[in-house]
């Protein structure tokens, strides 16, 4: 017995110490960095994101802890994301013994936002590595409505850590498992794995939990699919057998006890906004993707600036009680509703940017001809969508509410940031103020959603080349090559500057790099020569993975409190103005 007591009391000396080096090591890593780090040929390169992952031991948080971050969310993500329903996550909330897998969801969406004086960089890592790999593993082999539940706010948590191959899995099962939801069928999907075995009728309110639910992920697919350049993967005829009772689900409930607008209301106009852009986007990877045959140009090019021509019709036929246009202007509103609102208009003039940048400057000579040819000035367009997201970035900033608004709105800066950049790069005038505004917001984002400083440090290090020694016209390599290819996805960047990257060019049969555009290699064979943004003798992913810059590998990985970001009294934080984190 003395002996087992002793080898325990080494465990747990050996821990603490384990503990006190990771702790000494995150201290390390949220000291100033300079912008960029220079990696001699002799410096070992940077770990990998699994191996700095398996270092880090797994913990299960506290209940007390887990239970009183629940609140958080509903503070901080549902008034963008507002499917859940309240009354019944706090129902039972006093008497759980143990979380649930919704609870412990909850708890690592919400450590970024919280201040408790138990959460250091240390604790927030490995109670959030705890509370995944539970997740994970609990919704792959029991699933239920309420695994899918936690797997999508988690699914969300991930996504805004990263927009790259990391979260399409847990999306995919999500997704797989959402057409699971429907009421109409002789099945449903059962609630619990604890739950009895009854064959009942679902309630109303059970009903609207479940569409609730698939309409989340709906919004999230859309959300992952953009910015990764991917196809959907829900089928159209999925999304059919819910739309019939979508109205009902929210509009019903639009209302609140004052009869003012709630975020459920806004959310709908979010949702038929997304039936725009999922049809849009399926255009748009037509012609990103390579599929496209040259002399089918002409024909997309009319279709997809007819869809276009949609989604600005959509947006001015919104009732005025959401739109930006209201002419008693939107403080008037409450403050409940306002980062729905904002969140809504950033999504739309972020698409608009998107979709009518590759006309604005279209990245081939086949595309340039056929371009001019269009009623829309696409350049008028997206500068008048990035005015429109510069305003509302200052907004924000100014009543204080970025904490409110999720990733997308993050990815709607950046969007129209890289824009401007590109837009400058081809001799265009830009504001430098307007620049740095928008940059200054990715900044502030990146303490509750570190994809907005993936997005942030990628910006600096593109207007680093192109002030400093990158203006000639032949360089197209690194950072400033990638982004200004307006085809090239959000993820496909961020996953290129990764220490180790999931994705990279694979060699072909004959020993040359295989390149993934062949609509551009198709223009070249017929003698298209290109004269826009990038060169085409250099196609994108093609080679070696640039070296990593800034310290964007030298950072935590997993999701700090709060009290990491601000300077708060020693009493309840041992770090102080901690940088962003990075968990993948």
């Amino acid at each position: 017995m003395l002996g087992r007591l002793e080898a325990e009391v080494q465990v747990l000396r050996q821990s603490d110490e384990q503990q006190k080096q990771q702790q000494q090591q995150q201290q390390q890593n949220t000291s100033p960095q300079p912008l960029r780090r220079v990696i001699t040929a002799d410096a070992p390169p940077p770990a990998a994101t699994f191996e700095r992952t398996r270092r880090i031991a797994e913990r299960r948080p506290p209940t007390s802890l887990v239970l009183s971050l629940v609140s958080l969310y509903f503070r901080h993500v549902s008034p963008w994301f507002p499917f859940l329903d309240p009354p019944r996550v706090f129902s039972d909330i006093g008497s759980v013994q143990d979380p649930s897998l919704l609870h412990y969801a909850l708890f690592g969406i919400s450590l970024p936002f919280s201040y408790d004086i138990r959460l250091n960089q240390a604790s927030s890592d490995s109670f959030w590595k705890y509370s995944k790999r539970r997740i994970f593993i609990e919704a792959l082999e029991e699933p239920s409505y309420s695994a899918l539940e936690a797997l999508t706010i988690l699914t969300l948590d991930i996504s805004g850590i990263t927009n790259g191959p990391q979260v399409w899995g847990a999306l995919a099962v999500a997704v797989k498992l959402a057409v699971q939801l429907s009421t109409s069928g002789p099945r449903v999907f059962r609630t619990s794995v604890t739950a009895p075995v009854e064959y009942r009728t679902l309630t109303a309110a059970d009903k609207t939990c479940r569409q609730r639910l698939f309409w989340a992920i709906y919004a999230l697919d859309c959300y992952v699919s953009v910015t990764a350049g991917q196809v959907s993967d829900l089928a159209e005829e999925q999304v059919q057998a819910f739309l019939s009772l979508r109205h009902s689900t929210w509009r019903d409930h639009a209302r609140d006890a004052e009869g003012g607008i709630t975020p459920l209301y806004v959310f709908s106009y979010q949702l038929e906004l997304m039936d725009l852009v999922r049809r849009l986007h399926q255009v748009y990877l037509e012609y990103t993707t390579g599929s496209l045959a040259v002399d089918e140009t002409a024909a997309w090019l009319w279709k997809f600036s007819s869809c276009l021509a949609e989604m600005a019709q959509w947006i001015v036929a919104l009732p005025s009680s959401i739109s930006l246009q209201h002419p008693e202007g939107i403080r008037v509103l409450p403050r409940s509703v306002v980062p729905s609102i904002l969140m809504l208009h950033a999504f739309f003039h972020g698409m608009m940017i998107q979709l009518h940048g590759v006309i604005a400057y279209p990245p081939d000579q086949n595309l340039a001809s056929h371009a001019s040819q269009l009623p829309t000035d696409s350049r008028q367009q997206c500068l008048e969508s990035a005015a429109v997201v510069i305003r509302i970035a200052t907004d924000v900033a100014t009543d204080d509410i970025g904490d409110r608004l999720g990733w997308p709105f993050a990815w709607s800066l950046w969007v129209a940031a890289r824009y401007l950049l590109v837009a400058e790069l081809n001799g265009a005038e830009t504001s430098r103020h307007h620049f740095d505004a928008l940059l200054g917001s990715l900044k502030q984002m990146s303490q509750y959603w570190q994809i907005s400083g993936k997005y942030w440090r990628l910006l600096n290090q593109a207007v680093g080349d192109l002030h400093n020694a990158r203006r000639d016209a032949n360089d197209r390599n690194g950072v400033l090559g990638l982004l200004a290819d307006l085809r090239v996805s959000t993820s496909d960047l961020e996953d290129q500057f990764r220490t180790d990257p999931v994705l990279h060019s694979a060699l072909s049969s004959g020993g040359h790099v295989a390149s993934p555009r062949n609509n551009i290699e198709a223009s070249e064979e017929q003698g298209d020569a290109g004269t826009s943004f990038p060169c085409e003798e250099t196609p994108y992913l093609d080679g070696p993975a640039p070296v990593a810059f800034d310290n964007w590998f030298s950072m935590p990985l997993f999701a700090a409190s709060a009290s990491q970001y601000y300077p708060i009294p020693a009493t309840f934080s041992d770090t102080e103005n901690g940088g962003p984190f990075d968990r993948f």
